[in-house]
């Protein structure tokens, strides 16, 4: 019967770790001022007939659609039209561009003078995605927070509700009113929503820095709250962005949510108002209005002092507190370590010294093999990738099922559990070092299993009150902490799964006393034996298994592809030589060096249409121009000045072109490509230019896409034509 305790508080764990990857319950009946899903629905439903991208008819009528929305609310409306170029700082050799129409709506505040809070979200989808979810969801959340605090008290500030266009290009929209709209002065404060996903809890996934106040603000509002600073932390450090990013580069505060599992719907002809989990879209409604209502009515915005380390407690509550008591925490773990009796414990030094070393390997050992055996399971491209956004739920417990076999095969004594707590240890500190509002992940469950060691080490191990101290203290660390492994997973667990290792770490730390009656005999290398084999034939299944399903439909990856300098066209896939159905295929980096790798074989001609250049030279000023005569899905082009160029402009937008370097330029806004750069250039040079367009249509021929496009796939179905044309002057 003692050996119960522990695979009854590991199933209690998994299935509160699994709850939680769920939103809050839906709510059935709204108070009048409380968010409405009903409201929400309707709002995503009405703008998600169709995919509708910048410049296209149907994002014309979903802009018209939310104009007469925040109208029929005594807003000020207003649409502000103009052509937007984004210039990230952070990626100054790439340049989205693009016309825009963002909406503007105000609601007056009690004083005009101080500075006001924007709630912005996109309206605009990827090609082939309705948009449901991304961000359709995020633009309801706003038009719902406009109706709820139009209708309440006046707000001591004014309330600008920001609905952006061609975010999905590059934050196109978002750069234009933050560079040229008078509003943008005024706004001291900005809260984004944003979605990677079709379901799962909406996390506040991003601040400014100097975060203490503005957490403390959206902790105090926050309705089951979901966030943490590690994934702030790590956010920083990537190279994503969202329209928040143009905003933080103002100078702005801010802050961030998005829900991100079903991450197979994201960019997908799949993220429809039908896949759209309504308890998320509420979720995501309740973070946009609490947030904004909090900041609108308060006397004074936050301001930027000191970061917070943070993370909620199962949705309860948020845990928060200045980012430098870390140092704090890792002595207080250091001291109660010092204080534990090794020979209470049955153990020595040199005993915790080998086990230290084990449990790191093992968890390396595991990462390692997850990565590994994910990449067997699926193999390269595209299409695999998508595989595993179909199957991620079912992958997830094939890693579990390894880690937690692997640990068990280690036959864990107490020596590993110290040694656990050292890695802990070591972890907490390096992450306090390097990426502080991680250090607390591993920094609190060190804590909690030093207090367990502490008691265990007064009782005997197997004793009902040490079993009952760990099943019920150790179970609920451990299913907080499997929130962690499992958020890290679904983040990019579809990349690598590597992260579902610290599991091992996290089940010693709270589990060790019940998990070594199972090591006095056989019983835990048995266990493990059987789970690994679990997630042998797991894996084994996911090989051998369609992934893909109605739900999940199979996209296709084929196009035709003329390189238009040599006057060759081919059939190509960026996934495998398995798509072009037979025939000799070669591999080889697309022309221009846009990051993609094809696999291709020979085909006929197609009327593929190549767009016309032109270029002039006058009295030290140079003009190129590139038009196409029907709409582009795709149009790509890199110049690569031989000098430095001054007064660089894109259609009278200033840009900047590195010398000798190139800079990609990109745009998929629904119109025919009229573009105009220009530029002073003091003596005589040359500009390398190449360029890649991906043409709606599918020439004539025997071979045709067997499954539907994705913005992952964006050529599939069409016709692409890649080139150079240089000029010199």
């Amino acid at each position: 019967m003692r050996l119960l305790w522990f695979p009854i508080a590991l199933i209690a764990a998994l299935l509160v770790a699994q709850w939680l990857r769920d939103p809050p319950a839906l709510r059935t009946a709204s108070e009048p001022t409380a968010v409405s899903i009903a409201n929400l629905s309707k709002t995503v439903t009405s703008i998600t007939t169709a995919p509708h991208v910048a410049a296209s008819s149907a994002q014309q009528q979903a802009r018209d659609t939310l104009v007469a929305e925040f109208k029929s609310l005594g807003l000020q409306v207003e649409t502000q039209s103009t052509f937007g170029v984004r210039q990230s700082p952070r990626r100054s050799r790439f340049v989205s561009f693009s016309p825009v129409e963002n909406i503007v709506a105000v609601l007056p505040g009690r004083d005009r003078n101080t500075p006001a809070v924007a709630l912005m979200a996109h309206y605009d989808s990827v090609p082939f995605s309705p948009g449901a979810s991304d961000d359709a969801s995020g633009t309801a959340s706003v038009v719902e927070a406009a109706r709820l605090l139009a209708q309440g008290p006046k707000p001591a500030r004014d309330v600008i509700f920001l609905i952006t266009d061609a975010e999905e290009q590059g934050l196109i929209g978002a750069q234009a009113f933050f560079n040229e709209h008078l509003l943008s002065a005024h706004i001291g404060a900005v809260v984004n929503v944003e979605a990677r996903g079709s379901r799962g809890p909406a996390t506040m996934f991003q601040t400014s820095p100097g975060n203490s106040d503005l957490v403390e603000l959206w902790a105090r509002h926050a309705l089951h709250p979901s966030g943490n600073s590690t994934t702030d932390a790590i956010y920083r450090l990537l190279p994503n962005d969202t329209d928040l990013s143009v905003s933080l580069e103002k100078g702005k505060i801010g802050i961030n949510a998005a829900f991100i599992d079903g991450q197979f719907d994201y960019h997908s002809p799949t993220d429809s108002i039908a896949n759209l989990d309504p308890r998320t879209l509420q979720h995501l409604g309740d973070f946009a209005f609490t947030t904004t209502r909090a900041l609108a009515m308060a006397e004074t915005l936050p301001t930027q002092t000191g970061d917070s380390a943070y993370f909620d407690v199962f949705r309860l509550t948020v845990v928060r507190y200045p980012i430098a008591w870390g140092w704090g925490l890792i002595a207080l773990a250091l001291l109660g370590l010092s204080q534990i009796n090794l020979s209470s414990l049955g153990t020595t030094r040199v005993q915790v010294a080998i086990a230290t070393l084990q449990v790191a390997v093992v968890i390396a050992a595991v990462a390692a093999s997850c990565h590994y055996l994910a990449d067997a399971i699926y193999g390269p491209g595209i299409i695999a990738y998508r595989e595993r956004l179909a199957e991620i739920d079912q992958a997830f417990w094939v890693y579990i099922a390894l880690a937690l076999g692997a640990m068990l095969l280690l036959k864990p004594r107490a020596q590993h559990w110290l040694g656990a707590m050292i890695v802990a240890l070591l972890l907490a500190i390096l992450a306090q070092w390097q990426l502080p509002g991680a250090s607390w992940a591993f920094a609190w469950p060190l804590l909690i299993a030093i207090v367990l060691s502490l008691v265990t080490s007064r009782l005997a191990v197997n004793t009902t009150a040490a079993q009952i101290s760990t099943a019920l203290v150790g179970g609920a660390t451990f299913a907080f902490a499997l929130g962690i492994v499992s958020s890290i997973y679904v983040g990019i667990g579809a990349l690598t799964p590597a992260g579902v290792a610290l599991i091992i770490l996290y089940a010693l730390l709270l589990f060790a006393p019940a998990i070594e009656l199972w090591s006095e005999g056989r019983a835990a290398r048995r266990a493990g034996a059987l789970l690994v084999a679990i997630a042998v034939v797991g894996a084994v299944g996911l090989k051998t298994i369609d992934g893909f399903s109605a739900r999940a439909p199979r996209p296709a990856d084929l196009f035709h592809i003329t390189y238009a300098d040599t006057d060759t066209s081919f059939w190509a896939t960026t996934s495998t030589a398995a798509e072009l159905g037979g025939g000799k295929a070669e591999q080889k980096d697309l022309p221009g060096k846009w990051g993609l790798q094809v696999w291709q074989t020979p085909a006929p001609q197609a009327d593929t249409p190549r767009p016309s250049f032109a270029f002039t030279y006058t009295a030290g000023h140079g003009v190129w121009t590139v038009k196409t005569a029907q709409t582009p899905r795709v149009f790509l082009f890199g110049l690569r000045p031989s000098q430095t160029l001054t007064n660089v402009k894109i259609n009278g937008k200033p840009i900047k072109l590195e010398s000798t370097k190139k800079t990609n330029f990109v745009t998929n806004a629904d119109v025919p490509l009229a573009v105009t750069i220009e530029f002073d250039a003091a003596t005589g040079g040359t500009l390398d230019i190449d360029y890649m367009a991906i043409v709606p249509g599918w020439p004539e021929g025997d071979k045709k896409p067997p499954g539907p496009p994705t913005n992952w796939t964006p050529a599939t179905g069409a016709r692409v034509i890649i080139g150079s044309a240089p000029v010199k002057w």
